[in-house]
This record gives structure tokens, C-alpha cells and sequence, in this order.
């Protein structure tokens, strides 16, 4: 029973969850994977590694949902949108993989440490839709409903994520467009109209 009292426990296994699907999907190839051509931002855009410090915040910003939610509703819902759309987003990287050619970066300086890292543990694959985006919005918007000058913090963050994912060259622009796209899904699918629409007191 997913609710607010055993709130951490079902938390713990949703991100295993979507852990466990992404690294599945990132390391295992079922059809080749293939690169999308580059959009003119994509290629304007300049490579920029020290930007993985940015790029990085995306693993600890769903935590600050998790710490924000105050009933059994609010877990259902942020459970239900994170497996949700970390499903349907390994079912796009499993029939639609894609790849995006990073070029090489010097992993020997602390700039570039958390981008160094990454790509240890990150293959070029399941670039579309951008999980990293998709994540870093979806929490925002719950913390928005939750706080809004808290969510308007979480919006930046979320839009400096997602430029950071095509300064680090780990994500096209299109990727970045999905994924924002997803997170907006998820989330107004995850909660039903009574929860989007409640409001017991006022925005602090």
C-alpha cells in the first residue's frame, strides 16, 4: 500500500525502479541504435564539460520531492509518475534507440569530474527522450503544486539541466523537447482532478 507513513520505502523502489530499466536499456542493444541529425542549436551549441556540475543535480533534485510531499495522495501521485514514465521511456529506448556522438573530453580535471563519472557508468545510448530532463521537470512541477516560489527554484534548475544536457553533448535538442514533453504527461496523468486542483492552503 503506497502511502505517506511507508512513504521512503516505496520512494527507495521506485528509484530502484527506474534505476534498474535505465542501466538494463543503456547497456543492452536489441535493435542498433541510430544518431538523429543535429539541429542547429545542436550544433551551435558549445561543449562545455565543466557544465556536468550542473548536468549532475539532476541525482539528487527528485530527493527534495520526496522530503515535500505531506499526504497519501501526493505519494500515489509522484510514485505513480515516476515508474510511469520511466516505463514508457525504456520502451522507446528499447525500439527506438538512439545514440549521440559525444566528442573527447580531458576527465582529468575537476571541471569536468561529475561529466567524467557519468560517462563511466553512461553509454551514448538512450539519448531520446532525455530521462535527465524528464526528471529534473517532473520534479519541479510537483514541487511547484507543493510550494510555489519552492517550484519556481525547481523550474530554473530544471531549464539549466536541460541546457546542460546539450553543453555536456550528451543529449540533442530534440531529446530535451521529449523529455520536458514526457514530464508534462506523466504528471497530469499521475494526478487525477481533485489532487491538481486542490488547494487547502495558501502558497508559501
Amino acid at each position: 500500500m503506497i502511502t505517506h507513513r511507508n512513504r521512503w520505502l516505496c520512494f527507495g523502489a521506485t528509484f530502484a525502479y527506474v534505476w534498474i530499466l535505465y542501466f538494463a536499456s543503456n547497456h543492452q542493444t536489441f535493435v542498433p541504435a541510430h544518431a538523429l541529425p543535429l539541429t542547429l542549436v545542436d550544433e551551435r551549441t558549445p561543449f562545455l564539460p565543466w557544465t556536468g556540475w550542473i548536468y549532475a543535480a539532476v541525482f539528487v533534485m527528485p530527493l527534495f520531492a520526496c522530503l515535500s510531499v505531506k499526504t497519501d495522495a501526493d505519494v500515489r501521485a509522484l510514485v505513480l509518475a515516476f515508474a510511469g514514465m520511466t516505463t514508457v521511456d525504456t520502451l522507446v529506448f528499447i525500439i527506438y534507440p538512439t545514440v549521440y556522438p559525444r566528442p573527447p573530453m580531458d576527465a582529468g580535471t575537476l571541471a569536468a569530474l561529475p561529466l567524467a563519472v557519468v560517462r563511466i557508468f553512461d553509454t551514448a545510448k538512450n539519448c531520446f527522450p532525455s530521462q535527465h530532463v524528464s526528471a529534473a521537470f517532473l520534479t519541479a512541477l510537483f514541487l511547484r503544486r507543493l510550494s510555489r516560489p519552492w517550484g519556481a527554484a525547481a523550474l530554473a534548475l530544471a531549464v539549466a539541466i536541460s541546457i546542460s544536457t546539450l553543453t555536456t553533448k550528451q543529449h540533442y535538442l530534440w531529446d530535451v523537447i521529449a523529455g520536458a514533453g514526457m514530464a508534462g504527461s506523466a504528471y497530469l496523468l499521475a494526478t487525477p482532478h481533485d489532487f491538481a486542483s486542490r488547494n487547502t492552503s495558501p502558497a508559501k
